[in-house]
């Protein structure tokens, strides 16, 4: 992979700072997925709309 290549990307880390989410959901116990669809169902109030600015990278 890239780390062993020792590639990185423009702010200095390699492919490895991906698995970070996954150690997070790992933590968590819940996915992003179910994580926005129990909002869609809460505090959304069943809209979308909310997801463009809460999940923008």
């Amino acid at each position: 992979g890239l780390k062993n290549r020792g590639r990185k990307n423009r702010d200095g880390y390699d492919e490895t700072s991906f698995l970070n989410t996954l150690d997070e959901v790992v933590a968590r116990g819940t996915s992003s997925a179910e994580e926005m669809l129990s909002a869609y169902h809460t505090r959304w109030g069943g809209s979308i709309e909310p997801v463009f600015m809460e999940y923008a990278y």
